[in-house]
Parts: structure tokens; C-alpha cells; sequence
């Protein structure tokens, strides 16, 4: 046991003095002993209960600590270093957090996983190390706020319409939503929060 937290510590400690390098997958731990320490890591408790409270996520500004960035629309957060252990949640493209120590190996991800704050970890494929990133600047902007209940931009459907199995073709669209042409007309040419060119970056 002595040798495998030497080994964690120093496999630690190499990936601070390199944190702003692109992580390499590390091998000194095997599969089943990294998803032992990792079953260790504390989940943190939900920002919303069901009574409805809202309890704003504590988040860290990037300053010299390193952190990693989504450029995926879900970079999925396993509990375990591995694709089949329970999802936690995952990171929105353009999301930020810190994370620490090189890649594990680990099932399903190739590039190997990362052990991020507060928990939970991330396969290297679906991220990247630079706020520079073509995918992670165009989506920056979409940020969400967690001071607020509902941290993202949300849309209301005001006038349900047909559920599609399928992306419809232009003539079965036209068949089952009556006077199709004209809204989408009337929504491409509308200001402001209701019209089509509403936070862009976003969609």
C-alpha cells in the first residue's frame, strides 16, 4: 500500500510541475487500482433540492491553477475512470474546471481519463487545455451563471406542435404544421429574444 500512495504522489507531483503542458497518459497505476482511489472521491451535493432551494455552485476562476475545457456539447463525467461507471453529470462545450494529475488509463476513452474538481472524471478525447481552441472560443460566451436558479438560456413552447421521430422532409413539415412558410418567415426576420437570431453561439 506504501508504494501505490508513493507512486499517486509522485505522479502527482509531476503533473504540477508540467500544468499548463498537455497532459500524458500516465501507466503507472492499473485499471482497477485507479477506480479503487477513485471511488473514494466525494460527489457534491445537488445545487437544487427538490423543495426548490437553489444553492449557487462554488466555481474557481482559472488564474495559474490548471484547468481544462470542454469542447464536446456533453463531455460526460463518469464517477470512476471508466465509460461504464455512473454518469455524474457532464460539462456544456465551452465549460471550464480544474483538473489534476496526468491521464488514467481507464475503459472506453483511448486518451485516457482526468480526475476533475469536484469530482468525477472526464475522458482527455472531449476536451482541451487552451481557452483558445476554435470550438471552445465560439462557446465561451454561453457561460452559465450559477448565481441564478436557472443558469442557462431556456425556450418555452408556447404552441405545441408534431413530435418527429425523424427529421421531416419539407413537404411532410408542410403537411402537418398549417401555415409553416410564414412562421418561419415571421421567426427569421424578429428582434430580439424571439427571433431566429438570438444567441447564436449557443445553438
Amino acid at each position: 500500500m506504501r508504494s501505490c500512495a508513493a507512486c499517486w504522489t509522485l505522479s502527482g507531483l509531476l503533473a504540477c510541475s508540467h500544468s499548463h503542458d498537455d497532459p500524458v497518459l500516465s501507466h503507472q497505476l492499473p485499471v482497477g487500482t485507479t477506480a479503487s482511489a477513485a471511488a473514494t472521491a466525494q460527489t457534491p451535493a445537488a445545487p437544487v433540492t427538490l423543495g426548490g432551494a437553489a444553492n449557487p455552485i462554488q466555481t474557481t476562476a482559472p488564474g495559474d491553477r490548471p484547468h481544462l475545457f470542454a469542447r464536446v456539447a456533453r463531455a460526460w463525467i463518469a464517477s470512476e475512470p471508466r465509460l461504464s461507471a455512473p454518469k455524474l453529470g457532464y460539462l456544456r462545450a465551452g465549460s471550464s474546471v480544474p483538473f489534476s494529475g496526468p491521464p488514467l488509463v481507464g475503459e472506453g476513452c483511448a486518451e485516457g481519463w482526468l480526475r476533475i474538481e469536484p469530482a468525477g472524471f472526464v475522458c482527455r478525447g472531449s476536451v482541451a487545455f487552451d481557452a483558445s481552441d476554435l470550438v471552445v472560443a465560439a462557446t465561451l460566451g454561453g457561460a452559465p451563471q450559477f448565481a441564478r436558479r436557472l443558469p442557462y438560456i431556456y425556450g418555452t413552447v408556447r404552441k405545441p406542435g408534431p413530435v418527429y421521430a425523424r427529421l421531416p422532409t419539407s413537404e411532410e413539415a408542410s403537411q402537418r404544421e398549417a401555415g409553416l412558410d410564414e412562421r418561419m418567415q415571421a421567426w427569421l426576420d424578429a428582434p430580439g429574444e424571439t427571433g431566429a437570431g438570438y444567441a447564436q453561439s449557443l445553438w
